[in-house]
């Protein structure tokens, strides 16, 4: 629950990526973006791991270039253990 209304906070794209490498939640800010848009698929798995190397609660940034090569935005990411049955998950958002 607090990591949903963690996400909701934020007036840019945010959300909750499992170990699947699938959005299982995500913010307003992100739904008019796009999901694919916000965290390509092709990028997920390594957001992931990244959040597992970290500890609790920590932040790191990661940087995704856009389509054209040009340029590149960073999202933030953070590992959390939201339930031991489910494990890990990483919080991102676009900063």
């Amino acid at each position: 629950f607090l990591a949903l209304r963690w996400c909701e906070q934020f007036p840019t794209p945010a959300g909750i990526l499992n170990y699947q490498s699938q959005l299982s939640f995500y913010n307003q800010a992100a739904l008019r973006v796009g999901e694919n848009n916000f965290l390509p698929p092709d990028h997920r798995q390594e957001i992931f791991h990244r959040c597992l190397s970290l500890p609790a609660g920590t932040t790191a940034n990661y940087s995704i270039f856009t389509t054209d090569g040009r340029s590149f935005r960073t999202l933030e990411v953070m590992g959390i253990d939201i339930d031991p049955r489910y494990g890990r998950v990483a919080i991102v958002r676009s900063l």
